[in-house]
């Protein structure tokens, strides 16, 4: 059983903000990861079937025109899509299987089963607005309409509302300094943990333009926006049962946080001065 300890605001506030500090920056390296990693396999699949590719930090550039088959455009565009469903389902899973002590750990893949779902829901979102990127280029080749289109982005933003309230639980399992959260500070916990990240990314992703094309930039802040609100008011609505740690944590500034942001900054950095060109015919 826990003990019967009794914490000032002080320092209550000082273990939530150590906690917003090591949310955050796992908040930005896994979108980093999940944007690297989309990206990424889109550049391979350009790579075995396009003349030339480059791959940007926030885009894969072509430069030449060569090899736009049916066949080979199918699979380039739907590689992406693919990767965030199973990245989504993978992190998740992972996120259950790692012990509850090991907080930042859990932050990192939460955030990548976050992103995932998002970045594939915004690609459905994007249909009827994005007709040159991503699953809004797969349509064309699907003789879509544009009542199909608007009709997919429906649902997408409707699930994109709504599952939120399913996963609000789990920002509560985040950390050690649950021992410190009654039920009348959950609403506290989670603007800590979660919409101080949200809203720095939201910050970053137009900043920085993330996106090569701007009307995905908009629809990625306001999925993140709209997800993270939904879990917010879902955990101030104070029903949840939290298992808290039995044990006594220190909670503390993360290294892992910052090295995992810290390699994913470095690669951004590498990508958005030199971009990445594979020699022609290695597979």
């Amino acid at each position: 059983m826990l003990k019967d300890e009794i914490y000032t605001r002080e320092e209550i506030l000082d273990a939530f903000k150590k906690v917003a500090f090591n949310s955050t920056l796992m908040c930005l390296a896994a979108f980093g990861v999940v944007n690297l990693l989309h990206n990424l396999i889109w550049y391979l699949g350009a790579y075995h079937y396009i003349s030339e590719p480059v791959l940007l930090y926030n885009s894969v550039a072509f430069v030449k025109s060569e090899g736009w088959y049916p066949r080979a455009v199918k699979i380039i565009y739907n590689a992406g899509p693919y990767l965030c469903v199973g990245l989504a389902i993978l992190s998740y899973l992972v996120f259950l299987a790692v012990p509850k002590k090991r907080s930042t750990y859990r932050m990192f893949w939460f955030w990548i089963f976050i992103h995932s779902m998002n970045y594939y829901l915004v690609q459905w979102l994007a249909t009827p607005y994005v007709r040159n990127s991503g699953i809004g280029v797969l349509t064309r080749y699907w003789y879509w309409t544009e009542r199909d289109r608007f009709i997919a982005a429906l649902i997408a933003l409707i699930i994109i509302i709504f599952y939120g309230r399913f996963i609000a639980h789990n920002f509560l399992q985040f950390t050690p300094a649950m021992k410190y959260m009654k039920r009348n500070n959950y609403r506290v916990f989670s603007f800590y943990v979660l919409m101080i990240p949200a809203f720095t990314l939201m910050a970053i992703i137009p900043a920085f333009h993330m996106f090569y094309e701007w009307r995905v930039v908009w629809l990625m802040v306001l999925a993140l926006f709209l997800m993270s609100t939904s879990v917010f008011i879902r955990i101030g609505e104070r029903k949840f049962m939290v298992h808290f740690f039995e044990e006594t944590y220190k909670i503390r500034y993360s290294y892992g946080a910052v090295f995992a942001f810290a390699i994913v900054l470095a690669a951004y950095l590498y990508l958005y001065f030199f971009g990445l060109r594979l020699e022609p015919g290695l597979f």
